[in-house]
């Protein structure tokens, strides 16, 4: 047994005995006992190599975790107490976010701390027309990137992906089934693939995207036409903008969050004959939508946007129980006689009840 094994082995004793000591101590119950009991995390051993071992939650954090910067562990549940959060009767539990949880560690670690080969290099594609989107303001984003998936929940898990695929310079509407759109974008890396997650068995996965970039988001939201700009509108057309956003990122389950969208016309024209229509998943049920019409799990509102006009609408929506965790997409599509359909995305993410972020 080497040194640096024993020395993780002690840690661990050390960590358990600990944590014998304060229940034993403070008689604390059965109902806090640790979420996880044992993490698997990948052991940095050396450059690009890695040693699996599964060890205490505690043992993890005192041991590892910034300690050992290079090791990959993923998010975990903990009861993270102490002599004095145990006399305070702090009783929540914990959540560490992760260490080199990115996609590269996600591999690495589902592939039993074994390095996935590096992927072949390539030079992206771009469209032979330059898309310039609007500026979009830093505090108000359409969109928020899916956070790992470290849980084997079925809520947020799709069955296809809608994607735009670029061929020569163009790109073009196509849907596949998750696996399909991960092998398809080994060799077609200029295509714009939204976030998504799938599962594989009992794990669930998240896919960050590829080419998810503003321009990207808008041109997959344009149905996979490139954004229109005034300058390309013809007689009477209108060139129009949506967003989604929720009023909570991270609202608690069974709690409502305030969802605002906003549509608004760029010119030249007005928009005429418009709907603003919002589709929810089934992990969401509508409180209220005003000034709409609601119809099962969609709502919508008919609207006139001057040119250069701007309207908004809100809705409120309740999480049901058993979604924490999970990432919920809200859809938002607007239609009108004289524009191109545009459709935006909103996502939040309940938290696992009981559970406080730690960074």
């Amino acid at each position: 047994m080497t040194r640096h094994t024993t020395l993780l082995a002690a840690a661990a004793l050390v960590a358990a005995a600990s944590t014998a000591g304060i229940a034993a101590a403070g008689g604390v119950s059965d109902d806090h006992h640790h979420r996880d009991d044992n993490v698997t995390i990948c052991h940095a051993t050396g450059a690009a190599t890695y040693q699996r071992l599964t060890l205490s939650p505690n043992a993890v954090l005192s041991a590892h975790a910034k300690v050992h910067p290079d090791d990959i562990i993923p998010p975990f549940d903990y009861d993270g107490r102490d002599d004095a959060s145990v006399a305070s009767g702090d009783h929540h539990g914990h959540m560490f976010a992760g260490q080199n949880w990115d996609a590269t560690g996600q591999m690495t670690w589902s592939n039993g701390c074994v390095p996935a080969p590096a992927p072949v290099p390539f030079t992206p594609l771009s469209p032979s027309t330059p898309i310039t989107p609007p500026p979009v303001p830093p505090d108000n984003p359409p969109f928020i990137p899916l956070i790992p998936a470290v849980t084997a929940q079925s809520s947020g898990v799709v069955s296809s992906v809608t994607y735009c695929h670029l061929s020569n310079d163009v790109y073009s509407n196509a849907t596949g089934s998750p696996s399909a759109v991960l092998d398809h974008i080994r060799t077609d890396q200029g295509d714009i693939v939204p976030p998504f997650m799938w599962q594989s068995g009992t794990s669930v996965y998240a896919f960050p995207g590829l080419n998810w970039t503003v321009g990207g988001e808008e041109t997959w939201g344009a149905g996979c036409k490139g954004m229109r700009t005034v300058a390309d509108a013809v007689a009477g057309e209108a060139i129009i903008r949506v967003s989604i956003t929720p009023q909570k990122r991270r609202p608690a389950v069974g709690s409502s969050v305030r969802f605002t969208l906003t549509a608004k016309t760029l010119g030249p024209s007005p928009a005429s004959g418009s709907k603003l229509c919002v589709k929810l998943p089934k992990t969401l049920s509508f409180v209220a939508a005003p000034k709409g019409r609601i119809s099962h799990q969609g709502a919508c509102w008919t609207t006139e946007i001057a040119s250069k006009g701007t309207t908004t609408r809100t809705f409120t929506a309740k999480v049901k129980k058993g979604m924490g965790g999970a990432m919920i997409h809200v859809d938002a599509l607007f239609s009108a006689k004289n524009a191109v359909s545009y459709r935006a995305i909103g996502a939040i993410t309940p938290p696992r009840p009981g559970v406080r972020v730690r960074t």
